[in-house]
């Protein structure tokens, strides 16, 4: 991924965490440094904004490799809360590392390594979708279990930082043609489903150029508006309509070119 780095096994170096061990404590210091980044990068800050970033942040370690690894390869690791470790950034307490701790994983009969011992195999991509999202689901009613964040924040926020992140997953497939990545996360959270009630946001929209952009909204919110300039919410937020959201995706493929 663009912003981590994702490893095998145990890392040698480094201070890295256990998801398993993210209780409250670590949750509080690791809102305390987002706190003062927020008043580093802003000159301000605000407590929901901290413990919206830390949750966001947390969720997507196992939400976007899930995704990805999904979407990219068709296979779904080890995703509870002993099977991951994460680095943060120094500056920014960001994961910019996360750690794959168990060798095992889940494929398709059709997967090169699907005779290998740390294979397990499924019968079908119905099955493997359902997998992950059992998965996600299952880190996040483990972690929430224990969770005490700085702010009060709205129930469907905090399971809908997990939908997010795995659905956030699913559109980070690097190459994908739009048409597979709608697919793919059409599969992975149809709605109604046992785990996640809500339908993937993942869209295309073109642009007046005729791009094509994939885009998406989120159920969460990370509150970034109550501490940028001017009070602009993010590009994905669902205070932001699908009208800006376009102009910015816009303007943003502008920049590149």
């Amino acid at each position: 991924m663009a912003w981590a780095s994702i490893t095998t096994g145990q890392p040698s170096t480094g201070e890295w965490a256990l998801c398993s061990q993210s209780g409250p404590e670590f949750i509080a210091e690791w809102e305390a440094r987002v706190t003062h980044m927020l008043r580093r990068d802003f000159h301000r800050h605000h407590p929901m904004a901290s413990a919206a970033y830390v949750l966001d942040w947390y969720a997507s370690i196992s939400g976007c490799i899930g995704g990805m690894s999904f979407g990219l390869a068709r296979r779904v690791p080890r995703l509870d809360r002993q099977s991951l470790a994460f680095h943060r950034h120094n500056e920014h307490a960001y994961p910019d590392g996360i750690a794959l701790l168990s060798p095992r994983f889940w494929c398709l009969p059709s997967d090169p390594d699907a005779t290998h011992r740390d294979a397990d195999v499924v019968s079908t991509e119905r099955d493997l979708a359902r997998i992950l999202r059992t998965e996600i689901r299952l880190h996040a009613d483990d972690f929430l279990s224990n969770y005490r964040g700085g702010a009060q924040l709205p129930r469907r926020h905090l399971l809908g930082v997990f939908f997010d992140s795995l659905d956030t997953g699913m559109a980070m497939q690097t190459g994908a043609a739009p048409a597979q990545i709608l697919a793919d996360a059409k599969s992975v959270l149809p709605g109604g489903s046992r785990e996640f009630e809500h339908a993937s946001t993942i869209s295309v929209v073109h642009d007046s150029k005729q791009r094509e952009h994939v885009t998406r909204k989120r159920i969460s919110c990370c509150y970034y508006f109550k501490v940028a300039d001017g009070g602009v919410a993010c590009a994905t937020c669902p205070r932001t309509t699908d009208e800006e959201r376009l102009a910015r995706l816009e303007r943003f493929a502008d920049q590149q070119h």
